[in-house]
């Protein structure tokens, strides 16, 4: 049993292992931790195919985040009285609001280490995500606030999620990325860094993938070599 759930995305990793065999069959399959919650669910209003899930539920007890505020579904979503969970209009702060159109914020994303200022937007919709869920549980703003800005991209506390290690001549950051849509994501991360000299990216890929998305990361690491004048990556 679980009162607040949250699915965040569905894409094709791990898509061919186990009987599923499409992203339309992942989404049915991941459907079932959002379909246990009871009080709220918590969906991501920027992936087409969480937004699909999101008619088996009642709007009222669905929050949705975004880190677009002027994304086109927002007010349709607000008007059915779904919640929704984004950045206020100068992108300071992640905003709660209610289908009142209140608006309450809750910490600014300059405030939450994790996502660097708002370069990693993928940390940036996971502390979107938890802010959610945290709402969803009747966590006061307080708590959620300061829960988002001690959490780190450190080895300690989150390992393997972009950390950056400063101990050597150069720069090291380590990252987890097992499908070439969060490779793309951790790429596009890597080119925003500071570098004065050259950018080197190593991939090692997990046994327990379709080979297709190994030849998909490759590509991806191949194209974005072709784009970068600083250097090779």
């Amino acid at each position: 049993r679980c009162h607040v759930a949250a699915l965040l995305n569905v894409h094709h990793e791990q898509v061919g292992i186990d009987g599923i065999e499409s992203v339309d069959a992942m989404s049915v399959h991941k459907r079932q931790v959002t379909d246990a919650a009871t009080n709220r669910v918590i969906l991501n209003l920027e992936d087409h195919l969480c937004r699909g899930i999101s008619v088996q539920y009642i709007p009222s007890k669905v929050t949705f985040f975004a880190v677009d505020p002027h994304h086109s579904d927002i007010e349709e979503r607000l008007s059915l009285g779904s919640r929704i969970c984004t950045l206020d209009e100068a992108n300071e702060w992640i905003v709660l609001i209610s289908p009142d159109q209140a608006c309450r914020k809750i910490v600014r994303v300059n405030d939450i280490p994790a996502t660097m200022a708002g370069a990693l937007q993928h940390n940036l919709l996971n502390a979107m995500a938890a802010v959610a869920l945290a709402d969803g549980l009747h966590v006061c703003t307080e708590a959620i606030n300061q829960g988002l800005a001690t959490f780190e991209n450190s080895l300690d506390m989150n390992p393997g999620r972009f950390n950056i290690i400063y101990d050597y001549p150069f720069t090291v950051v380590l990252d987890r990325a097992l499908s070439p849509a969060s490779l793309r994501r951790s790429i596009d991360c890597f080119m925003r860094l500071p570098c004065e000299g050259q950018r080197l990216c190593m991939i090692s890929a997990v046994g327990n993938r379709p080979d297709c998305l190994s030849s998909s990361t490759a590509a991806r690491c191949r194209s974005t070599r072709r784009k970068n004048s600083a250097g090779s990556v």
